[in-house]
């Protein structure tokens, strides 16, 4: 069975995912997924009931492989619940890269789950989508849509720029707009 495409019935059979808390255990496995009785043996003594993808990658999100083939936790969650790997992307709902709970991963589309961004590290205003004009000294506010960027104007304080995006985030990014 090495050789195997990882589907939704191989993952459930080789994994134990807690809903609740997000986290992915190895089950054990049979002689059947080796090549020696005494390589699943080994197997089993280092790897079952011990949690699995437990690396975080470059990129933030807890990584692991799944009989040689390299994966994301958030991804292995949605297709062992769901029976399907997802069409697009999954969103984070808290942004929590590493918190795969069930409750907080949702299927999302690549401008979704950019909507659902936090905001910079770079922002010095407090606000998403805010940001101070060198020139006027007054708060800008903009918010971006499928690469299109719509000014929201100039305003005399963070607060109201800040107010005037959340406005524009709930009409245009509906429940993916995420303001911090």
């Amino acid at each position: 069975m090495r050789g195997s495409p990882i589907t939704p019935e191989v993952l459930r059979a080789l994994l134990q995912y807690d809903a609740d808390t997000g986290r992915m255990f190895w089950r054990v496995r049979g002689a059947e997924w080796f090549q020696t009785p005494i390589a699943a043996k080994r197997w089993n003594a280092r790897y079952a009931a011990k949690e699995a993808f437990t690396y975080v990658g470059a990129q933030g999100y807890l990584r692991g492989a799944v009989l040689g083939q390299a994966a994301t936790a958030h991804r292995v969650a949605w297709a062992i619940v769901t029976g399907a790997w997802p069409d697009g992307e999954i969103d984070h709902i808290n942004g929590g890269k590493t918190d795969n709970r069930l409750t907080n991963l949702r299927e999302a589309t690549a401008s979704q789950n950019q909507f659902n961004r936090g905001r910079p590290a770079s922002n010095t205003s407090g606000f998403k989508g805010v940001s101070l004009g060198k020139a006027s000294k007054n708060y800008r506010a903009r918010i971006v849509v499928r690469g299109t960027t719509h000014d929201l104007g100039y305003h005399a304080s963070a607060d109201s720029a800040g107010a005037a995006y959340a406005k524009a985030s709930a009409e245009l990014h509906g429940e993916f707009g995420r303001l911090s």
